[in-house]
Parts: C-alpha cells; sequence; structure tokens
C-alpha cells in the first residue's frame, strides 16, 4: 500500500510537469496598460502642402509714344533803342484817384481858410471845399502876448458846487504856442490840460494834446500832418482823420478868440465857425454860434463880450460855452464847460484886472 501510494504520488507529479510544459509560455505573459514604457506607437508623416497653380500675369500694355512736342518759335534778335530812349527815365503812372500829399510846412503865399464863419441859416460847409473860400476871414488870426491869466472855479458834481482855482499859461514866440490849464482843489490838480504846436496862417496847429485828470492816468492825443493826415490816441481808440483846422480841446479856446480878433467884422452875432476838436478819445466836428453880445461881471471887472457856443448834437455832447472879451484882445474870460457826466466847470477871469 505504501509504495502504491509512492507510486501515484510520482506519477502525479511527473503528469503536473508535462501539462506545465505543453502549455503555451505566451499565457502567462502580463501586460499592464498603465506602464508607458512597454507600450510602441507608429508616427505616419503629414502629407505635403498642395501648391496651388501659378495664375498666369497678363501682359502689360505696350507705353503710349510720346506726343510730339510744339515746334519753339524762334527767338526775335533784341531791338536796339537808341541813346536818347535809354538815357530818359519814365515816369510812373499815377491813378486819377490818388490822394493828396499833405506838407507839414505851411503855404503862406497861397489864400487859407481857418474856418468856416457863415450865416445860421446856412449849411455848414467842410473846410477843404472850393466854396468855402467864399466865407474866408478876412485876415489871419491874432492872438494875444503871452502872459499867465488867474481864474476863479466853480466846479458842480451830483449837485454840489465846490470852489477851486485855476491858470491859463499862454505862451507863444510868433512860430509856435504852448497852451497850459490848471485846474485846482487845495492844492490838488483836478484837472490839467496842454496843449503844443505851431502858429501859421489857419491859426494854432496843435502837434500833442495832454490831459490828466485826479482820478486817471495822462492820456496822449497826437497830431500827424504828414501823408494824409491822423489823429492817434495813447489809449487805443481808432485813429481819425486829420482836418485842415482841427484843433484840442484847449487849444480851441485860443483859437476862436484869434479867429475873433483877425475878422472882427464877420465874428458877430449869427455867425457860425465849423471845427474839428479833439479829445482824448474822439475827433469831431463842432459847430460854433456866436450867439449874442453881451456885458457879463467877472472877478477882473465888468465888459462887454461876444457869447459863442458849441452846440451840441446828441444827447450827451459836451456843451462848451466861451465869453470873448475885445477890451483883452478877445481872450476868453469866461469858460463854462458841461460834460457828458452832467459836471460842470465854470471858470471867470480874476486876473489881469479888466481895463
Amino acid at each position: 500500500m505504501r509504495w502504491r501510494t509512492l507510486v501515484l504520488l510520482v506519477a502525479a507529479v511527473l503528469a503536473a510537469h508535462g501539462f506545465a510544459l505543453y502549455v503555451p509560455t505566451r499565457a502567462w505573459s502580463i501586460v499592464t496598460t498603465s506602464n508607458a514604457a512597454m507600450l510602441t506607437r507608429s508616427i505616419e508623416a503629414a502629407p505635403p502642402p498642395t501648391v496651388p497653380e501659378a495664375v498666369p500675369t497678363p501682359p502689360s500694355p505696350a507705353p503710349a509714344k510720346p506726343a510730339a512736342a510744339a515746334p519753339i518759335p524762334p527767338v526775335p534778335p533784341p531791338v536796339e533803342k537808341p541813346l536818347a530812349q535809354l538815357d530818359t527815365p519814365v515816369p510812373p503812372e499815377i491813378p486819377a484817384s490818388a490822394p493828396p500829399v499833405v506838407s507839414d510846412t505851411p503855404t503862406f503865399a497861397q489864400p487859407t481858410v481857418t474856418a468856416t464863419l457863415i450865416a445860421s441859416d446856412t449849411p455848414v460847409q467842410n473846410n477843404s471845399a472850393p466854396e468855402a473860400k467864399a466865407n474866408a476871414l478876412d485876415g489871419d488870426p491874432q492872438f494875444p502876448p503871452s502872459g499867465r491869466f488867474t481864474y476863479s472855479v466853480d466846479i458842480m458834481r451830483s449837485g454840489q458846487t465846490q470852489s477851486a482855482s485855476g491858470t491859463l499859461d499862454w505862451a507863444t514866440d510868433g512860430k509856435t504856442y504852448a497852451l497850459q490849464l490848471d485846474v485846482s482843489v487845495l492844492f490838488v490838480t483836478a484837472l490839467r490840460q496842454t496843449s503844443a504846436g505851431i502858429l501859421s496862417s489857419d491859426g494854432l496847429l496843435p502837434d500833442r494834446f495832454l490831459e490828466k485828470r485826479a482820478t486817471r492816468s495822462e492820456t496822449a492825443t497826437h497830431f500827424k500832418r504828414t501823408g494824409f493826415g491822423l489823429i492817434t490816441f495813447s489809449n487805443n481808440q481808432p485813429d481819425a482823420v486829420l482836418l485842415r483846422g482841427a484843433q484840442d480841446r484847449l487849444s480851441v479856446l485860443m483859437q476862436l478868440a484869434g479867429m475873433a480878433a483877425g475878422s472882427p467884422v464877420r465874428f458877430t452875432p449869427g455867425s457860425a465857425a465849423s471845427i474839428q476838436t479833439v479829445g482824448t478819445q474822439e475827433a469831431e466836428v463842432w459847430l460854433f454860434m456866436v450867439e449874442a453880445e453881451e456885458m457879463i461881471q467877472v472877478p477882473a471887472g465888468r465888459t462887454q463880450t461876444l457869447r459863442v457856443v458849441r452846440q451840441a448834437r446828441k444827447e450827451f455832447d459836451t456843451r462848451l460855452e466861451v465869453w470873448l472879451a475885445p477890451a483883452v484882445g478877445y481872450l476868453p474870460i469866461r469858460i463854462k464847460q458841461t460834460e457828458q457826466n452832467g459836471n460842470v466847470f465854470d471858470l471867470q477871469l480874476r486876473s489881469p484886472a479888466l481895463p
């Protein structure tokens, strides 16, 4: 029994070894999908890019033939001029409408017109018009000798009257003149006006006018007589055309005196004088009317006068009244000026004493 069992066991072992040798070894290989080193992959090459067929370029058109150039006419030979024509200058053409040239030097040989003296019912004529010569003054303006004249002054502002003093300094050497007006209140200058220029057969020809007020800076007006003739202002106001016989607001007082002294027969009540009068901002033609003969009383005395009034044309025009005294060379012995803002300056001669 023992040997039989041993033989069966040996037989079973041999059978098992034989079975193992019969089964293929591939069946026992283990393939793990997670082991990347054990996998192989084939890569196929990409196909080559497709090259489009070239589009044939159309042939460019043949360049156009240039047009035939126009024949150049032959240049004529220069014309020889006589020496007389080459040496003679040809004057430039002057247009018929060219403005006249105004000279700085007054012409004394020709008759002049200081201002237009007209009847009160006759339209005002421009000084440069030919018909104005028929109303010319009988003689050249005559001015008093140099001197200082003092005035009592009443200044009216906002309904109140304030007393002041004034001086009018007049100096002339027969060729030039200087004129200055000062109005002072308690030794403070409230108004100062200065005019300077030359004398001519037309009377005063101002070159410069200055004005200084207590609350304002000084302003200047210049009279430029070359070329056309202009009036310029230092406060940037537009320039104005300078007319013949133009005066500033100070020189016009002495100009009226000179006109009356030069033509006393014509400077009578009912006559008028048209004068361009220039301030610090504008240049206007003022019409002065000789209104009446008046006997007036001033601090310097009592005398006969001519009252000359600047006629206002607009509502706020400055009104100027001047009393000229024949006994003292038609010196203005009273000057009353009413300004645009309603202020009034009334100057009355205090010295020298009237005869």
